[in-house]
């Protein structure tokens, strides 16, 4: 009788050590100091980790555009403007919003509807408001690619959740 107590307590025990390592943040390395972008090798994870010592904005344009990218290279910049402002809107981190967008994006693209990241990170950081209560990217990023599969295009997503994240639905 005690084992359906047991089982649900482990699973959420588990679920919340797995959200704190999500966001758990290292120390930053100064994103600038470096002329290049570690390129992951094939050996090790898509997604950024934890452990890697590089900047998601990077990180991110070097993995769409398959190549090593420079730290100051005007798409690096423009993506870490692009995360910093979507952390002020959501809950996750920049690395965390790093690998939802790469996720989203690749999804995308396998299903022959390409859109870039930065397009991708900016509209749907721009249709959540700027409200004292942040928003889950990752859910909103569910709901973007739940229509996309619904058929609805790119401008279609966006207005309809736009809608759906006005301040006077967010209260």
């Amino acid at each position: 009788m005690t084992h359906w107590i047991i089982r649900p307590a482990l699973l959420a025990g588990f679920c919340l050590t797995l959200f704190a390592a999500c966001d758990k943040r290292e120390p930053s390395k100064d994103a600038t100091s470096s002329d290049h972008v570690e390129v992951q090798d094939k050996n090790r994870s898509n997604w950024l980790r934890i452990s890697d010592q590089v900047d998601p904005a990077a990180w991110l344009v070097s993995k769409e555009m398959r190549r090593e990218v420079a730290a100051n290279d005007p798409a690096v910049l423009e993506m870490r403007q692009a995360l910093a402002l979507a952390e002020t809107r959501f809950l996750e981190s920049d690395r965390m919003l790093a690998n939802r967008t790469a996720q989203v994006s690749e999804t995308l693209s396998s299903e022959g509807r390409p859109l870039s990241s930065l397009t991708l990170l900016a509209s749907l950081t721009m249709i959540v408001p700027e409200t004292s209560q942040k928003q889950t990217y990752g859910d909103l990023c569910q709901f973007y690619l739940n229509l996309r599969h619904a058929g609805v295009d790119h401008d279609g997503a966006l207005a309809f959740l736009s809608k759906r994240f006005t301040p006077e639905r967010l209260k």
